[in-house]
């Protein structure tokens, strides 16, 4: 039997396991980061260039654990990082601090978004796309810069994996707001979204 959570139940049982049992926020987050990493590569085999793209809060911070995964591993990871610093997570803070330490480059907010609709309109290419660019506690419809980098991140080529669960699907109903990340490959973490099984999130 498989559990099904809501994107409050998801939310309530992360906190569970941070306050009450003890396991800090940057453990889960650097477990989802080697599992999403290992999936990847059942995948992709070997794969040599990767975007990731990611906003600023813990479904990014686990795109920046990814990209250090994968750079130590000789793979030219471009990261591309939209949303303002100032909202920035503890957790994502971490680990744009320790990404500071490896030869990785995060393009980030209006040099990002530039990059990405780039990269779509000459039909760019990378063996990997992630988005880890919003996570289960999106509740309004993407617009403006969000949208325009999903879009973008649409038309750019390459196989397509979401982290936790693609951006602008709202993780309680599948529906689709305003736009959303299509993806190849789903990683999700801790216990599969509600919005992952109902149409049209599902596909």
């Amino acid at each position: 039997m498989q559990f099904i959570v809501t994107a409050e139940e998801m939310k309530e049982y992360d906190n569970n396991t941070i306050t009450h049992i003890g396991v800090p926020g940057m453990v889960l987050m650097e477990r989802a980061a080697l599992q999403l990493k290992e999936v990847i590569c059942k995948h992709v085999h070997n794969p040599q260039t990767m975007l990731i793209v990611t906003g600023v809060g813990n479904n990014g911070g686990d795109g920046l654990a990814l990209a250090r995964l994968f750079s130590r591993e000789d793979c030219d990871v471009t990261v591309c990082r939209l949303g303002n610093l100032n909202k920035e997570t503890e957790s994502f803070r971490a680990q744009r601090k320790i990404l500071e330490h490896y030869s990785v480059e995060i393009l980030e907010e209006e040099k990002a978004l530039e990059t990405l609709k780039e990269f779509a309109k000459v039909k760019a290419g990378f063996d990997v796309v992630v988005d880890a660019v919003f996570g289960v506690g999106l509740s309004r419809p993407l617009s403006g810069s969000f949208a325009e980098a999903v879009a973008a991140m649409n038309a750019i080529r390459g196989y397509k994996v979401a982290a936790d669960i693609p951006s602008g699907i709202c993780a309680n109903t599948g529906k689709v707001l305003g736009c959303a990340f299509r993806a190849d490959l789903t990683v999700t973490f801790g216990f599969a979204k509600r919005g992952l099984y109902l149409y049209p999130g599902t596909d």
